[in-house]
């Protein structure tokens, strides 16, 4: 994406952003003042007349606006928006999500210093709100400063994220790259969790808590200290797959999947613990071709369905 704009050919460069992200719906577009770009995209955007594209400076605000034209009475209720975030560190502490939006990065960071997005505040959790449904993220990272949740959504239903990483900061004990305690349809794909205690955990807490129809596949678990992913005892849990992740915990009495509600597919996954830890600890019904590594060159690879 070019992102040295003029207003020469401002309008084809939003009109090609609407066509390929939001073509039934408003762009919302997000930039930091102080990036190179603002000014032109500033220039562009303002005189577009219907308001198709709107441009704001905090991810907090777009959201705002894209709640805001939500009809909960409606058929359907959302409006498929789409908030694009340009490259950048956004300190912002996320109290509420874009219901039926996608919510997409430009630019992937990849820890090296690439200008991806980061949403990344000074202190407290990046993302901590009461529900989040039929949304999708992509190409977002969220990263802890301390002892919080990367992302932590009580409800999460009907939501994908892909291309997205949790990040804890090395040494100050984040304590989820996701939690949830009841999730529909959840989708986790080709996302990585960096530096935390947990992974990703569903967590019961009332009767009817729920993990249905859901998967995480594809993703990559790296220097996790207790649990690369964690469903808990109660939790309903039908129509779940957990496949193709890789997962690699350092702590010696660490588990990579630990599933007590014995309810998930679990397939095709690699895991990694230390010397006395537990790779799997699954329901064995429903587990098959996952292969297993302990610290010290202990491999084994489980049975298919029994």
């Amino acid at each position: 994406m070019n992102y040295n704009l003029n207003v020469g050919y401002g309008a084809a460069w939003l009109k090609s952003l609407r066509e390929k992200y939001a073509s039934a719906g408003k762009l919302f577009i997000v930039c930091k003042s102080t990036h190179e770009a603002y000014d032109r995209i500033a220039d562009i955007v303002i005189p577009d007349p219907n308001g198709n594209v709107r441009l704001f400076t905090t991810v907090t605000a777009a959201i705002t606006a894209a709640n805001a034209r939500i009809n909960w009475s409606g058929t359907p209720w959302g409006n498929s928006d789409t908030i694009l975030v340009m490259p950048g560190k956004y300190e912002e502490n996320l109290e509420a999500l874009p219901h039926a939006c996608n919510l997409i990065g430009l630019g992937h960071d990849i820890g090296d210093a690439q200008n991806g997005v980061k949403i990344a505040p000074e202190e407290g959790a990046p993302v901590d709100v009461d529900t989040w449904v039929n949304g999708y993220c992509e190409n977002i990272q969220f990263e802890s400063p301390d002892d919080t949740a990367c992302f932590d959504a009580d409800i999460c239903n009907n939501t994908t994220f892909k291309h997205c990483r949790f990040v804890g900061v090395s040494g100050q004990s984040c304590a989820q790259g996701f939690t949830t305690k009841d999730a529909d349809r959840l989708n986790l794909i080709d996302c990585e969790f960096i530096d935390v205690l947990i992974g990703f955990q569903v967590i019961y807490a009332d009767s009817g808590d729920k993990f249905h129809d859901s998967s995480i596949r594809h993703c990559k678990m790296t220097n996790i200290t207790n649990k690369g992913i964690y469903l808990t005892t109660n939790l309903l849990v039908n129509g779940t797959v957990i496949g193709d992740n890789y997962i690699q915990c350092t702590a010696n009495s660490s588990i990579g999947i630990d599933d007590d509600s014995d309810g998930a597919i679990v397939a095709n996954n690699t895991v990694i613990v230390g010397t006395s830890g537990t790779p799997l600890d699954t329901n064995g019904d429903l587990s098959v071709n996952n292969v297993t590594m302990i610290k010290g060159g202990n491999r084994a690879i489980l049975p298919a369905f029994s």
